[in-house]
This record gives C-alpha cells, sequence and structure tokens, in this order.
C-alpha cells in the first residue's frame, strides 16, 4: 500500500472500525485504536478476562506500545487480507482486491503484516505454523522487529475479539487464544 510521508494528511472520510468506532483523519491512528482497545476493553472485558489470565496487563502494554508508535510513516491498511481477498489472474498477477472494510484504516504497515499475518490461515490445520512463517517473513522481508508485529496481534485480538457476536463464538475463541500464545504474551508483557 502507498506510503503517506508526514505530515500530509490523507483526505478520506471517517471510517468505521469493527462497525461501532470511527477512524477520523483529524487525529493520530494510535488515538483511534487507543480509544477502540478502551472501549472494547470496557465492553467486552469481562468475557475477555474469563479467558485470558492477565487481561489489565495485556491491555495497559498494548496501550503504551500504540503510544510508542504515534510518528511513524502511515500507510493505508486492507485489515483483512487473506486469500480469499485476493483476486489474482491466470498468471497469478493481482488483479484486485475485496472486501474493505473490516478494519479499513490508515496506520503503521506492521499492523498489515501482523493482521495478514494471522489471517491468511487462521482457522486451518496449519494456521499458528503458516502465522509464525509469514511472521518471519514479513518481518525479515520489510526489515521490522518481530517483536512489534506480534504486539500488533495482540491488539487486534483484544479490539477483535467479539468482532462478530457479545458471546464466546469461534472468533472470540481464536483472539483469546492469541492472546495466551507464550510468544505473543512474553512479546507484550514486561
Amino acid at each position: 500500500m502507498h506510503t503517506i510521508p508526514e505530515p500530509q494528511r490523507i483526505e478520506m472520510p471517517d471510517l468505521s472500525l469493527l462497525g461501532d468506532s470511527m477512524m477520523t483523519t483529524h487525529q493520530p491512528w494510535t488515538v483511534t485504536l487507543r480509544r477502540l482497545l478502551d472501549d472494547r476493553t470496557r465492553r467486552f472485558g469481562g468475557l475477555l478476562r474469563a479467558h485470558v489470565d492477565r487481561l489489565d496487563d495485556l491491555v495497559e502494554a498494548c496501550g503504551a506500545f500504540l503510544a510508542s508508535h504515534r510518528d511513524v510513516a502511515v500507510t493505508l491498511q486492507h485489515g483483512d487480507l487473506c486469500p480469499e481477498n485476493v483476486l489474482v489472474d491466470d498468471d497469478c498477477r493481482l488483479s484486485a482486491v475485496l472486501d474493505w472494510g473490516f478494519l479499513t484504516m490508515v496506520a503503521d504497515p506492521v499492523l498489515e503484516m501482523a493482521l495478514t499475518s494471522s489471517f491468511f490461515d487462521m482457522y486451518g490445520p496449519h494456521g499458528l505454523r503458516t502465522d509464525r512463517r509469514l511472521t518471519d517473513l514479513f518481518a525479515e522481508a520489510f526489515g521490522v522487529e518481530r517483536v512489534d508485529v506480534l504486539r500488533f496481534k495482540a491488539v487486534y485480538a483484544l479490539i477483535g475479539a467479539n468482532a462478530y457476536s457479545s458471546v464466546a463464538d469461534g472468533h472470540f475463541q481464536w483472539c483469546a487464544a492469541v492472546l495466551r500464545r507464550p510468544d505473543i504474551r512474553s512479546a507484550v508483557l514486561p
């Protein structure tokens, strides 16, 4: 996706994130995500606490992580890049990217790496292995810290756990499992 040099601002409409929070172009993306993190934790934290130890510590550490990324160059994020949303032609050339809207926003490109590596095979029998391999490939290819990719995975798991339901559905269970992963926890918690 195209990098937007700072302090230039992209002119785009306000975006709905996860159906209920608005991202506006007049505030930093980290403020929007932190507000979403706080709102989702307030609304669904009780359910998450029943499935994830030290939830409040995870939320606080993820909030601090977001605050530390306030001044990075941003890109337009799709927010749901997975095989079903990427169309290619017979020669494997990109022809379309579908389904803009789930978590489409302007943010640190490492967020897109975290989401893509997580969503690529999230429910498949080799999902965790695929996630780890893509995380390593993205970190190496783009010269980013693997720990930052893992931290963004935690941010998503916290804000996205109840994206589809207010109960512990399959997506919630997947997000709770992400927050229990030893690699995620060691990246996020002091």
